[in-house]
């Protein structure tokens, strides 16, 4: 019997970067409403979220993204905006966004294409590249939340995009864990 493992593909963000999401996410995290952070290991922007992966589609999956990854260079993004899934007014998802996000829509069309061949659903929302910052439990003081999150101003945040990421999430109690399986680079 083959092992399943939970998995998603992702743009890995320079570790300067994480660090300055951490740090505009430390305001919201003042704020007395009731969402749980992400820790600023695990930012990263998801391409596709796979679920179930066996051991077989792993192995198809690492073949298939080294091809793929050599069709892209490096290239630089910048987070410039903030908002919430599925609307400021009624928050259940607070992210960060970058500001071309047509920048990532070919990588993620490839990593979509590869996927579909391996017998993964596509996609049926749009694509909208962004870091999860946090997930809102309850409606408790919402209203400091989104005020929050159309008032921060910051300065755009930039970082480099050399590789995709195959990672793996193991759910735990206290929220999920991820794991790299392998990285991709693109051309320098």
């Amino acid at each position: 019997m083959s092992e399943f493992l939970r998995t998603f593909i992702a743009i890995p963000l320079s570790d300067d970067c994480r660090r300055a999401i951490a740090t505009i996410q430390r305001t919201f995290r003042q704020l007395p409403c009731d969402v749980r952070w992400e820790e600023e290991d695990k930012f990263h922007i998801t391409l596709k979220f796979l679920g179930a992966t066996s051991q077989e589609q792993i192995q198809t999956l690492k073949k298939e993204l080294e091809i793929r990854s050599k069709q892209f260079s490096e290239f630089e993004i910048s987070f410039s905006n903030l908002g919430a899934f599925p609307n400021q007014r009624a928050p259940h998802i607070v992210w960060i966004g970058i500001s071309e996000p047509e920048t990532l829509a070919p990588i993620q069309e490839a990593v979509e294409s590869v996927c579909r061949n391996l017998g993964f659903p596509k996609e049926d929302r749009p694509f909208h590249p962004h870091v999860t910052l946090g997930r809102v439990k309850s409606n408790r003081n919402l209203h400091c939340l989104t005020e929050e999150i159309k008032s921060i101003t910051f300065e755009a945040i930039q970082s480099k995009c050399n590789s995709i990421a195959l990672m793996k999430s193991d759910l735990k109690p206290g929220g999920s864990i991820y794991s790299l399986i392998q990285k991709f680079p693109f051309q320098p």
